[in-house]
């Protein structure tokens, strides 16, 4: 099984994307990197125009793919604008983390402002693969083609 992680800090500008604690994707500040058993090598990015096809083929097996992850743990952290609002969500989560059966699912209410997602996921190697060569190959081609001609 590989896992793989997802971070999303708004306040900090953070984004991060891990598989395995192997090979990681982190965008800091508005800087990309690759990262390698923990070596950050910057990863040089234009701003261009990116295509995505939206083939009704390429919508049905990125469906699939996300279908076949695991949820081991999701933890989010919520603030609101309004602090009535953060009250008021304040209450009905304490209210629900009464009742609530699965501990993988952490929702939290804070008052700071800040707002943070963090997911890992698990798929298996054979899925992964599957998937790579499949649909991500094929989706990578067709989006450079379509570059090249101006975005059809």
């Amino acid at each position: 099984m590989i896992q793989s992680s997802i971070s999303l800090a708004k306040k900090e500008r953070i984004f991060f994307i891990g598989f395995s604690k192997f090979l990681s994707l982190l965008v800091d500040n508005e800087k990309v990197y690759i990262r390698i058993m923990g070596i950050k090598i910057p990863f040089p990015f234009k701003r261009r125009r990116i295509y995505i096809p939206k083939k009704l083929v390429y919508i049905k097996k990125g469906y699939s793919f996300l279908r076949k992850w695991k949820v081991k743990e999701i933890e989010a952290d919520i603030s609101f604008s309004d602090p009535m609002i953060n009250g008021i969500a304040y209450g009905m989560m304490s209210a629900i983390d009464t009742i609530k059966i699965d501990q993988r699912v952490k929702v939290n209410i804070n008052f700071f402002g800040k707002n943070r997602l963090k997911a890992e996921f698990l798929i298996s190697n054979w899925e992964f693969m599957k998937n790579l060569i499949s649909f991500f190959i094929p989706l990578l081609i067709e989006m450079r083609r379509g570059h090249r001609k101006g975005g059809r």
